[in-house]
């Protein structure tokens, strides 16, 4: 193949590259434009959520009894790739946690789950992250679930949560 030859097919690989790149950006910005949306309803549920937790708290006062079960680490990863070292460094920090050396790590999101399975860290739980804004509170049903049920058996002495947030 001549050389003029090869450099055409380079520039038209490269070109296609380009394309697909160019596409995945268009889709990443419709998908933070729906967030964007949708945080003002998940900043409020938040407020909700945190008043609700701080109003029981004062009505139980003293009488909440301390569980004697250990704490879990909630390490909240993503579900998607392409998001840089995102995922390393909160695996890297669970990593350092006594829950974690423990064996009493939950990790949501999928990319996280793989990650910490090739650095043989020990999970105990593991679900999906919602991967878009749609998907937020199914999948906080589905971890509050999680932690009701182990509350119920008695089996959950605290939570600590690790997440990067950008609100």
């Amino acid at each position: 193949m001549s050389r003029a030859a090869v450099l055409r097919a380079r520039t038209s690989s490269i070109e296609e590259l380009s394309r697909v790149v160019t596409a995945m950006r268009s889709l990443a910005a419709a998908q933070v434009q729906e967030a964007e949306r949708a945080m003002p309803g998940i900043r409020r549920c938040a407020e909700i959520v945190r008043d609700a937790m701080a109003r029981t708290r004062s009505l139980l006062g003293a009488s909440i009894a301390p569980i004697e079960a250990p704490a879990r680490l909630v390490v909240v990863c993503s579900e998607r790739g392409f998001v840089g070292g995102f995922n390393e460094r909160l695996i890297e920090h669970a990593g350092a946690m006594p829950e974690t050396a423990a064996g009493h790590t939950w990790i949501v999101g999928t990319r996280g789950v793989q990650l910490a399975r090739s650095r043989r860290l020990a999970t105990e739980w593991t679900m999906p992250r919602a991967s878009h804004a749609r998907g937020v509170f199914d999948a906080a049903d589905a971890l509050a679930g999680e932690i009701e049920r182990r509350l119920a058996r008695g089996e959950l002495g605290g939570l600590a949560v690790l997440v990067t947030l950008h609100l």
